[in-house]
């Protein structure tokens, strides 16, 4: 295995890969490691550039072509999942009174459930009291009425509501450890794009 080989796949030894099609993958893991590349291969022109640019090109469309597979398929499963559910639904609604009256005939002692080798019918009793049915109703009666005790606040910081004189107290000499603040310096970002899947 030549350097520029080494080198593309991080060192990893010819052994521990297998090379399919134009890329590595590892034996074990089945982890793509990388492409095989011309030697000495650097991006200095035009031909280069645009080979590079049709790799990510066609990557970028597999990747497309595979998430449009997996959403057939889980459209698919979700059919099928709700017409089961449907199926449950149905035998729910059209026997549960039958079902919940013949097992409390079956009730033991102080048992609250009733097995058979498909499954167990459970009883529990559920204390009543005063519920919330709408928050929001239920926050303004709270308002309304003056109950503050009853209200929760939550906090909340937004930088972009500092003036010019706080953010010069926060930039105006280095800040210290765990002060919730951090100074970024400017930054340019590189994105490549290929105009696939937009």
């Amino acid at each position: 295995m030549n350097t520029t080989i080494e080198k593309q796949i991080h060192g990893r030894n010819a052994s521990e890969l297998e090379l399919i099609g134009d890329s590595y993958y590892d034996f074990e893991t089945g982890e793509y490691v990388g492409d095989k590349l011309p030697d000495e291969f650097h991006v200095t022109d035009e031909s280069s550039f645009e080979w590079v640019m049709e790799k990510i090109f066609n990557a970028e469309a597999e990747l497309l072509a595979e998430a449009e597979k997996i959403k057939a398929l889980l459209a698919n499963y979700e059919r099928k999942k709700n017409r089961a559910q449907a199926k449950i639904d149905w035998f729910k609604a059209r026997f549960s009174p039958e079902v919940e009256q013949y097992a409390k005939s079956k009730l033991d002692g102080k048992a609250k459930f009733v097995e058979c080798p498909f499954g167990r019918v459970s009883f529990r009793t559920k204390k009543g009291g005063l519920r919330v049915s709408d928050k929001d109703l239920a926050l303004g009666l709270a308002k309304l009425s003056g109950w503050t005790d009853a209200i929760k606040v939550t906090e909340e910081f937004q930088i972009s509501k500092l003036t010019e004189a706080q953010k010069e107290v926060l930039t105006a000499k280095p800040l210290p450890e765990g002060c919730g603040f951090v100074i970024e310096p400017d930054s340019e970002t590189c994105t490549i794009t290929t105009g696939v899947g937009k």
